[in-house]
């Protein structure tokens, strides 16, 4: 198995984009004069949290194989492998040293199904 390095450009993208998708929900449920908007935030919230954890736990489950059956090789001994998580498909871009059983997660980007 492989251990999964994510770049710092790898993690300020997901961070980038919860807090992107967190606050989208945050700003449709700010002022409505429901009576539960607290609740539908902090609710929104737990949710964001969930789903963060949930695209790291995929992309480790899905490169830690030893063979990864569906990728494309790019420039620079790269690849890219495309990973669905809740209704978002992420083409994550990665490389690898097999000598060291290492892949380092170098890009992702995000888009709706």
């Amino acid at each position: 198995m492989y251990k999964i390095i994510l770049r710092k450009q790898a993690k300020d993208t997901i961070e980038k984009f919860i807090i992107s998708y967190k606050n989208s929900y945050l700003k449709m449920y700010s002022d409505t004069w429901i009576y539960y908007e607290d609740i539908i935030r902090e609710n929104y919230i737990k949710i964001a949290k969930n789903f963060y954890f949930d695209i790291k736990n995929n992309i480790e489950k899905s490169l830690q194989e030893e063979k990864i059956i569906a990728y494309k090789p790019l420039e620079n001994n790269k690849f890219i492998i495309t990973i669905k998580v809740l209704n978002y498909r992420l083409f994550v871009e990665y490389s690898e040293n097999n000598n060291d059983k290492l892949r380092f997660v170098e890009n992702i980007s995000f888009n709706k199904k």
